[in-house]
């Protein structure tokens, strides 16, 4: 673990003193999720495209191409979640959210513990067919 997110982690702890342990769960797993963003990001960092957009942030990570979008939408009222969300050709649609049970943080739509995995199964999800990800993963 970096000096960084030791720094950030202990400062969190220290300002949430009396915060839920599913608060400090779902915040956790929204730090991974801006984490995986910003690896994303370094993947694209010479792309200046109007079609093309990627944003690594606490509160919300997304990655837009072309007219499709999916955000990673931090939410604490009135639950602790993580909201996901697709958008294409304008229809926005709520796939999934990142929930804290059994002091893990899961998929709600199949309980599928979080992980990378996860993170990458909503991209193929959301640009598998016009980036041709089917065989992929």
């Amino acid at each position: 673990m970096s000096f960084e997110n030791t720094f950030a982690t202990k400062t969190r702890k220290y300002l949430n003193i009396d915060a839920q342990p599913e608060q400090q769960l779902i915040d956790s797993t929204a730090r991974e999720i801006m984490y995986y963003f910003m690896d994303l990001e370094e993947e694209f960092k010479n792309i200046n495209d109007r079609k093309f957009h990627i944003e690594a942030g606490f509160h919300e990570s997304y990655i837009k191409i072309n007219k499709r979008k999916l955000s990673f939408e931090l939410k604490h009222i009135p639950y602790h979640r993580i909201t996901i969300i697709q958008k294409v050709n304008g229809n926005k649609a709520h796939i999934d959210h990142i929930i804290a049970k059994d002091d893990e943080a899961r998929s709600e739509a199949d309980e599928t513990p979080f992980s990378r995995d996860l993170i990458r199964r909503y991209l193929i999800q959301t640009f598998g067919d016009s980036l041709d990800l089917s065989n992929i993963y």
